[in-house]
């Protein structure tokens, strides 16, 4: 499983470039090659959450565009999402762009919101490291992010 998602991921970068290139009928079999290897992955009954959150992001992404499927990536993220009961924002993020691709887009403001709420709690989890004398630098850093988290404050 691990070769063919890394084989899958290496085929659609080698199609973006291909793309880029204007060589759009290299790109398109080549990103059609590297999304059928992770949707293989992805389609197993024990796919892992970051396999198809993973598969969900390519989904999105992919180029050419014209292999783009919001549909398919909605079901992968909201698997992935459900596998961890929400737990994991990076989940939560993909499945909100997911969402947003496939129209929904009121699901996806309140998916962007659980995300954001997400990263605001592990980020003070963390505060203890953030206040450590052991980490000088990290006190400047916490109060910057607080500052940008703060703007997120709903």
């Amino acid at each position: 499983m691990y070769l063919k998602e890394r084989l899958g991921q290496a085929r659609i970068g080698l199609a973006r470039a291909l793309a880029r290139s204007g060589r759009p009928a290299e790109a398109l079999r080549s990103g059609r090659l590297g999304i059928q290897l992770l949707d293989e992955n992805a389609q197993g009954n024990r796919a892992a959450a970051v396999t198809l959150d993973l598969t969900a992001q390519r989904l999105l992404d992919v180029e050419p565009a014209t292999l783009r499927d919001a549909t398919k990536a909605l079901a992968y993220a909201r698997k992935a999402v459900d596998q961890t009961a929400g737990q994991m924002p990076p989940y939560v993020e993909t499945l909100a762009f997911a969402q947003d691709a496939a129209g929904r887009h009121e699901e996806a403001r309140q998916s962007a919101i659980q995300a954001v709420r997400g990263y605001q709690n592990a980020f003070e989890a963390l505060k203890p490291l953030f206040d450590s004398p052991r980490y000088p630098e990290s006190n400047r850093m916490y109060r910057e992010l607080r500052r940008q988290l703060d703007q997120f404050a709903w």
